[in-house]
């Protein structure tokens, strides 16, 4: 009987773990395409895209790159995905030391190369500098390759469009998809 007992006692507990372990990767499913204000990536981290078609990297060279990926075509003998560049900023260059990605509370997207610990060189930036509410926007890689930096539903920068909201409510767009 007390064998029952402990049995009893024992499945409530698991079943509460087992539904926090699932809501615990839930949530980080969703979060794996977003990189939040104030949240920082250094070279060599990723975000990936929902539906884990398109990865962004933080490159080493000094750029960010976004890559689609092909699952490997069934009955393939190496089963090995294939990679295709999508889009880059354009950006690389010499790097003199640390990068990191900084969705900033400006809500500018800046990608920094960090000298010496202290001094830090803009390689590139989204231009949404005091774009939408200060402290709202956040990085977005979705399921079609675009990067996004978004503030209350609003698009302040597509990497796919050069769409940029200018302070003000005004908005500069250019024309043409980057290599």
């Amino acid at each position: 009987m007390s064998h029952e007992t402990k049995s009893i006692r024992r499945t409530p507990w698991l079943a509460r773990t087992a539904l926090a372990f699932t809501l615990l990767q839930g949530i980080s499913a969703l979060a794996a395409n977003t990189l939040a204000n104030g949240a920082r990536l250094a070279a060599g981290e990723t975000l990936t895209s929902a539906n884990g078609q398109y990865r962004m990297n933080v490159e080493t060279d000094g750029r960010l790159a976004v890559y689609r990926i092909e699952p490997p075509a069934s009955g393939s003998p190496s089963g090995v995905a294939t990679v295709h560049s999508h889009w880059d900023s354009g950006s690389a260059g010499p790097v003199h030391g640390t990068l990191t990605l900084e969705m900033q509370a400006d809500n500018n997207l800046v990608l920094y190369d960090t000298v010496g610990g202290t001094e830090r060189r803009a390689a590139w930036n989204s231009d949404t500098c005091n774009a939408g509410r200060a402290g709202a926007a956040v990085l977005v890689l979705q399921d079609n390759g675009e990067l996004t930096v978004q503030s209350d539903g609003e698009c302040l920068w597509n990497s796919m469009r050069r769409i940029t909201t200018l302070g003000g409510g005004s908005s500069k767009i250019t024309l043409g998809i980057p290599k």
